[in-house]
Parts: structure tokens; sequence; C-alpha cells
């Protein structure tokens, strides 16, 4: 049995849905490349490099956590046996869990890089943030299957044009 979150995922129908989620992947892609302007704010423990990436590289990963999510259920077939009906919530719900153990090293690094004002405060920003780019990548693998789709139809009809002419 299907999610209510994926099965309401889906119903994406109107263009301007497709043309909101767009502009907002640009708003967070420029997030991730500026949130290192965001780290400076935090004081680190000595010996740790203060230009370190590694908040801009949880951002990506969640992103990409939820887009691997999505395109995997995307590609779920339609009619399942009972028995691999479990296969598949086990799936969804391990992304999942590689989600918390990927809020968990946010925390690790937060408190084991940071001093601990500057680590709680940078839990309190960043985790909400994930979850944002986590939900958001669900909603964008959407949109770049429909574009990986449009262009593979383009190429077809480009290249197979003589054999599809119609006489």
């Amino acid at each position: 049995m299907e999610t209510l979150f994926f099965s309401n995922l889906m119903s994406m129908t109107e263009w301007y849905h497709y043309l909101i989620l767009f502009v907002w992947i640009i708003i967070l892609f420029l997030g991730i490349k500026y949130y290192e302007k965001v780290e400076t704010i935090f004081k680190p423990k000595t010996g740790f490099e203060k230009g370190n990436a590694w908040g801009s590289w949880m951002l990506l990963i969640s992103f990409l956590l939820g887009t691997i999510m999505v395109t995997a259920w995307f590609f779920k077939p339609a009619q399942l046996s009972p028995d691999s009906e479990s296969y598949w919530q086990i799936a969804e719900y391990t992304f999942y869990v590689v989600f918390v153990v990927l809020l968990l090293i946010n925390a690790y690094i937060s408190f084991s890089n940071y001093k601990p004002n500057s680590g709680v405060i940078r839990i309190l920003i960043l985790t909400p943030v994930m979850i944002l780019y986590f939900y958001t990548g669900m909603f964008s693998g959407l949109l770049i299957q429909s574009i990986v789709l449009l262009i593979f139809v383009i190429y077809v009809f480009k290249n197979f044009k003589k054999i599809l002419t119609i006489r």
C-alpha cells in the first residue's frame, strides 16, 4: 500500500507546478553555493579548518538522497505480489534511515569540530535546512525524470525522422 505522501507527490499535473519547482531548485542550489558564508558565523575549535564545505556537502547529499528515493519509487512495478510489496516498503524506509544517519553525522561534526554554543546553533540551523533539501529532492526527482523523458522523446523524433515520416 502506497503512502499518502507519494500518492499526492505524483499529482503535480499543472505546468506551473514544475515551473515553481524549477525556480525553487535554483534558489536551493544558490543556497548550497553561498552556505559557506553562513558557516563563518560559527566558531570552530582550535585545529579545525574554518573554510571547510561539510555543510554544503550535507545539503547536497540530502537533496540527492531525496531525488534517488523518488527515482527508485518511480520505477516500482504497478502490480506487485504481496511478498514483494514488503521489500519496496523496506527500501523506502531505508532511505529515511540513511537520512537520519546523515542528520546524526551532522550532529557529530557540529559537536566535535565547533565550540559548544556554535555547535548547537549549527545543528538548529542546518537540520531544518537539510530536511527542506531532502523533501525538495523528492519533488525535483519528478522534474528531473520529466526533463530526461522529454530529452529522450526529442532525441527519438530527431534521429528517427526519416523512419517516422508519413508518406
